[in-house]
């Protein structure tokens, strides 16, 4: 097959497009359409993930969405008409399998996107500069990046400036970073820039506003058009009441402008130079002190903004969760936890790390010899400057979970010791718990975990799986593990301490489900007393079969 006359037959369908005759290649063909010229570059045919590439030819200033801004120069002599080339990006990726199109489908697939972006109303242009947004802005912005920490802003506030050597944060003042404190030889790493003004300003209507790209910069007619647009208002009346009512003396004044663009957030940031530094209202000295305007290269990092963009749940996020064990099982969860929406995790563990737990921990053999809740500290903190752990290096008293009830949103129980459990069990049903209480726990062999999520105030408790209907205290009822199997998988090290054998396979099923549960809990409002039996085939949710109606802790009770 002769890839370009094949190219050059389809493109002849097309009354709007003009081929050039007069190029010689064996891989390309130039055309014109609507007064502009192009050259398509043949797929391999060869090649079934080959597409076909088309680019803008000597139209430097051709401001259109979708024409990639880097400029490629191709000289006389080549197998390309010479001139200056700009890449037209058709595609979003992964939206198209290049493999299941023939040689034929790929060209006129090009062609035909080429046309319906070439025909785009004004409106259509402005939506689709919208959806590129930030690739444009960032393309002109200053090279220093601005990390914004804005969370789940959505009315006008003042940031906090930070900057560490040549790194600089925004941050919302409602937002505690973890390591926003930290000295070197006595001075704060992070320093407060208190010359320096940085505001949050929702945009509510985004028509008209598109980002500075090639030959097309904004400057203060943009700003004030947002600030106070002519035609129409951008910003809510309740913002620009509030712009009139602060008060500021920087010179210096950064502006985090955020728009919705198909239910996805735009923010953008401008920092504008005043005359001087003498007080005015933020309003004057945007509409009459500013003489200068820079786009400014930013990203959001902030906790809310990197789930929420991997469609994790955001509810959780501000609530503390008290994690009761940080052994094998706490510490995937923990870590899990951390990445799904609880920023805020108090632990609870005696035990230190030994090169023992290298294979049955999450984070391998590192920080041995420290207590576990604090070596979970280090590493989740160090993960995100939002995440913040409260390490209590010592096993959990019933004097500190009466405390502790008032002041968390969640209990989750990972400790080994039944006797514990059982005790605190009681406490938790006597003071008349409000938040949800879940326990998990494995069974030696590595085949069967469990759940229980307990609301304290319907009957089911923790009791209840050591109780039978009698109201006689049995072991566990609905382990699954025959006593020969369980007994098998335990190891011995002397003097009575003892340890489950299990696997890691386990672990990770089992904080899967955990992490299923707290969002039925926390999207959904759902918590009642259930059991949930997890093996490698199926996760079986069991309901209420294991409440005992004889438990001396829940039973025969009326519960208000």
């Amino acid at each position: 097959m002769d890839r370009v006359e094949t190219t050059k037959d389809i493109l002849g369908c097309y009354e709007e497009i003009v081929i050039d005759t007069t190029l010689n290649s064996e891989f390309a063909v130039a055309f014109t359409l609507y007064e502009k010229k192009f050259v398509l570059i043949c797929p391999d045919e060869n090649n079934m993930a080959s597409r076909a590439m088309i680019y803008v030819l000597n139209e430097e200033d051709f401001n259109y969405p979708h024409i990639m801004l880097r400029e490629v120069p191709i000289k006389e002599g080549r197998e390309l008409p010479a001139g200056i080339y700009r890449m037209i990006c058709l595609h979003e990726q992964d939206t198209l399998i290049a493999s299941l199109q023939t040689f034929e489908e790929k060209i006129a697939d090009v062609i035909d996107r080429l046309i319906i972006l070439m025909t785009l109303t004004p409106l259509e242009i402005e939506h689709e500069f919208q959806k590129e947004f930030m690739f444009y802005w960032n393309s002109v912005a200053s090279d220093k990046k601005v990390n914004l920490y804005i969370g789940q802003k959505d009315s006008f506030a003042r940031l906090s400036v930070y900057q560490k050597n040549d790194k600089v944060r925004y941050v919302d003042q409602d937002i505690l970073l973890n390591d926003i404190n930290e000295c070197n030889k006595g001075k704060k790493v992070w320093q407060e820039r208190v010359d320096y003004a940085a505001f949050y300003i929702p945009i509510t209507d985004r028509r008209e506003i598109i980002p500075s790209h090639c030959g097309k910069r904004w400057g203060l007619e943009e700003v004030h058009n947002v600030i106070y647009g002519k035609r129409m208002s951008h910003i809510s009346r309740e913002t620009f009441l509030l712009l009139k009512q602060e008060i500021i003396n920087a010179r210096e004044i950064a502006l985090v402008f955020e728009m919705d663009t198909d239910n996805m957030p735009v923010t953008f940031v401008v920092k504008i130079t005043c005359k001087n530094n003498s007080a005015k209202t933020l309003y004057e000295k945007i509409m009459e002190d500013a003489i200068k305007v820079e786009e400014m290269r930013s990203v959001r990092n902030d906790y809310y903004t990197l789930n929420s963009k991997i469609g994790n749940s955001c509810n959780a996020i501000g609530k503390t969760a008290l994690l009761v064990g940080a052994g094998s099982l706490g510490s995937y969860v923990a870590a899990e936890l951390a990445k799904n929406g609880f920023n805020k995790i108090k632990i609870y563990d005696s035990d230190k790390l030994t090169e023992e737990n290298t294979m049955r921990w999450v984070y391998g053999g590192w920080l041995n010899g420290l207590a576990k809740p604090s070596a979970i500290k280090i590493l989740l903190e160090q993960s995100h400057p939002e995440i913040n752990i409260e390490a209590v290096n010592k096993n959990l008293a019933t004097t500190d979970l009466q405390k502790e009830i008032e002041q968390v949103d969640l209990i989750i129980f990972t400790v080994g010791s039944t006797d514990v459990q059982l005790q605190m069990n009681r406490l938790l049903k006597s003071m008349k718990c409000s938040v949800p209480v879940i326990y998990v726990w494995l069974e030696a062999g590595g085949h069967y975990s469990h759940i229980l999520t307990v609301n304290y105030k319907e009957n089911g408790c923790f009791e209840c799986l050591y109780t039978d209907q009698q109201g006689t205290m049995i072991n566990n009822k609905v382990n699954l593990n025959a006593e020969a199997i369980s007994e098998q998988n335990i190891l011995r090290n002397g003097c009575g301490g003892t340890r489950a054998a299990y696997g890691t396979a386990i672990l990770l099923r089992t904080t899967a489900v955990l992490l299923e549960t707290l969002k039925q809990i926390f999207d959904y409002n759902v918590m009642e007393s259930a059991l949930i039996d997890i093996t490698p085939d199926e996760v079986r949710n069991m309901g209420q079969v294991f409440v005992a109606e004889g438990c001396r802790c829940c039973g025969n009770r009326n519960i208000e």
